[in-house]
């Protein structure tokens, strides 16, 4: 049903009858005419019959009979009908049509070309003499033969337009608008400067032998009140989580008579307090708290605590939206709203290793919070930090993901002087009650690749036993600062020394390149190994066989970042970006890496895999097959997709997976193939 405009224009008019004071009159539509245009052709083929179109005030109705040789072939009602708006209405008031169309009867002895179509649309326009306002919505039932339909409708209530918000769309003469019309002949006189509204309803109704077209046009005038306005009184009283008032914080308010916005902000009390006024003609105010922001200067009362600061920072706001509607009545002048600020403690410790004394120490830094882009939100320095118990440590109090955009949220500590850093990543919202605590270990590169390698140990040793983990965590590393990104070559990663791994970029990068000694060790072939490398993109095409060697690498990147918890960005390879390569250089999946690593990301994600580590491990068996069969790993994308089939065949052959587990693999399989260009 596509009617908003008809819609808007009934729901204002149903309410119009609210109580007002003595002796005035609020501005109002008046409904002052109404016609009625029509348009038919009925006709009975050719073996007899009888059709009938019945307008009514507010629904059409059509039968319809067909003969043929004497012998009824066709017979078919339907029918269409609505509430009319009202004949008063104030601005603002909603109104709902209950558009319904039916058909009640739907016989044919044969197909038929025809069909039945029943549609209901409605117009709505408001115009002064340079102005125009317009919308529209409908209903519409696309019919088949011989099948039984449910009536459809469309409830959704309107709100009346404010004749003093129109759009400019016209800068004409008032004879030269164009005005709804009843008939070719007649129009309707406006009178300059006065507002007009004209609500149209069109019906359409078609079957068998007889088709109808008809409208009904509802011409409003706009009659302005001399009602004074309502004056209202609103306060926000803002607590957080932790059980204390909220000084600080800033709301938008919006008044949705007049359309300003207005800021208000919580005194130490967490009271936001403000006096609105009402459009003319109201008889309450009607108010919308829009948003909630923690700027720097909000603070948090704590019960055994002094007040903590926000410590909020950046370019964007922490501003989350409240879309708290509010209406405050001339009888009750004031109101009282709550607003509770999600928020939690998180305690942080920077360590930084000590040569000397061969362990790491507790210093105080500089921790931002991070969001999902990487822009610090919160932040705060070295002489935030307290003592506790003879060791530094800082509180931070961190809101809700709505004021994040992100559920996932990164705790970055940095030493500047000394040049180490670490990250961590906070589940948002953090653990109500109990605080959480976040350990930060700030080191310098050559520290982090060290403990990198024993979390690749731990991370692989599950998946492929202790001797191979130790390969793939035992990577020699060289520091070059002639290089400006990570590199793998030869069997050694070559790093640049102001490599940032608390960045997405860095990370992914990395991990990218020691994705590639991950396939060295798990899956060599040293037959095929001279032949790669070479200039390469992401999204280029290259040879099928450097396709998915840097396909692959890019997969390990993905599962280790994820798998070691790692910074990474928000988006993945997606089939959007994969489609795209695909259609602009019109290559064949298997030839662009980053279609690869889409399609293998897709492959495993549509599986349900929850963990990163039973990905890796079914990649590897995957590998393991290939090898066992073809007397290689795989060395396209078409060939890792046969091993996978190929395995999926093996285990259900060997009773490990079940008949409709294997049926949906190769569903799974096919599907993955087909979207992403990668075919048998």
């Amino acid at each position: 049903m596509r009617c908003p405009g008809f819609v808007a224009l009934a729901a204002a008019l149903l309410l119009a009858g609210a109580a007002r004071p003595a002796g005035a009159e609020a501005s109002h539509w008046e409904l002052f005419k109404v016609d009625h245009a029509s348009h038919s052709e009925t006709g009975p083929g050719p073996g007899g019959g009888s059709a009938d179109v019945r307008p009514r005030e507010t629904g059409l109705s059509l039968a319809c009979t067909e003969l043929s040789e004497g012998k009824l072939v066709r017979d078919v009602a339907m029918g269409a009908s609505w509430t009319a708006p009202p004949g008063r209405v104030r601005v603002g008031e909603r109104w709902s049509p209950r558009f319904e169309a039916a058909v009640t009867r739907n016989f044919a002895a044969e197909d038929w070309a025809n069909g039945l179509e029943t549609r209901l649309s409605a117009s709505v326009y408001l115009r002064d003499v340079h102005n125009l306002y317009h919308f529209r919505s409908g209903l519409e039932a696309r019919l088949e033969s011989g099948v039984g339909v449910e009536p459809k409708r469309d409830d959704r209530p309107l709100a009346f337009p404010d004749a003093d918000r129109v759009l400019d769309l016209h800068d004409k003469p008032i004879e030269e608008l164009p005005l709804p019309v009843a008939s070719r002949d007649e129009r309707v006189d406006l009178v300059e400067g006065e507002i007009y509204l004209v609500v149209q309803v069109d019906a359409y109704l078609r079957g068998g032998c007889a088709t109808t077209s008809d409208s009904w046009r509802h011409y409003h005038r706009w009659v302005r009140g001399d009602e004074g306005t309502v004056k209202g009184d609103l306060a926000i009283a803002a607590r957080h989580a932790l059980g204390g008032a909220v000084a600080g914080l800033r709301f938008s308010v919006r008044n949705l008579g007049t359309g300003q916005a207005t800021q208000l902000t919580t005194d130490e009390h967490g009271l936001a307090k403000g006096r609105f006024e009402s459009e003319a003609g109201a008889d309450r105010v009607r108010l919308r708290v829009e948003t909630a922001e923690i700027v720097a200067a909000t603070r948090y009362a704590l019960a055994l605590e002094p007040a903590a600061p926000s410590r909020a920072v950046g370019r964007r706001p922490l501003r989350a939206n409240v879309g708290l509607e509010v209406e405050i009545p001339r009888e009750t002048p004031s109101k009282r709203v709550e607003y509770a600020l999600p928020l939690a403690k998180v305690g942080v410790l920077a360590l930084r290793w000590s040569e000397s004394a061969s362990r790491w120490e507790p210093i105080r830094a500089t921790v931002a919070l991070r969001d999902a882009a990487g822009e610090s939100r919160l932040q705060a320095g070295p002489e935030a930090f307290t003592d506790r118990g003879g060791q530094p440590g800082l509180d931070l109090y961190v809101p809700g993901p709505e004021f994040f955009g992100t559920r996932r949220a990164g705790v970055l500590g940095y030493d500047p002087g000394q040049k180490v850093r670490d990250l961590k990543f906070l589940a948002l919202p953090p653990r109500a009650g109990a605080p959480t605590l976040v350990t930060l270990h700030l080191c310098d590169l050559a520290t982090r690749i060290a403990r990198l390698r024993a979390d690749v140990f731990d991370y692989f040793r599950p998946i492929v036993g202790e001797d191979a983990a130790r390969r793939v965590a035992r990577l020699q590393v060289r520091f070059d600062a002639s290089r400006r990104t990570p590199a793998y070559l030869d069997g050694v990663l070559f790093l640049p020394p102001s490599l940032d791994l608390a960045s997405d970029e860095g990370a992914e990068t990395l991990m990218h390149e020691w994705g590639h000694h991950v396939a060295a060790v798990l899956a060599a072939d040293p037959e095929v190994e001279d032949q790669l490398g070479g200039p390469h993109d992401v999204w280029t095409p290259a040879s099928p066989e450097l396709a998915w060697d840097e396909g692959r690498a890019h997969f390990y990147g993905v599962l280790l970042t994820r798998g070691l918890d790692l910074p990474r960005s928000a988006a993945s390879f997606g089939p959007g970006s994969a489609r795209g390569a695909v259609d602009a250089h019109d290559a064949a999946g298997d030839q662009v890496e980053g279609v690869v690593a889409a399609a293998l990301v897709h492959l495993y994600t549509s599986a349900g895999y929850r963990r990163t580590k039973d990905v890796m491990a079914d990649f590897q068996a995957a590998c393991d097959h290939a090898v066992a069969t073809r007397g290689h790993p795989p060395r396209t994308s078409r060939e890792f997709f046969d091993a996978v089939g190929g395995l999926v065949a093996e285990r259900e052959r060997a009773g490990r997976m079940a008949p409709a587990g294997a049926e949906a693999w190769r569903r799974r399989l096919a599907a993955v193939r087909l979207e992403f260009e990668v075919s048998p």
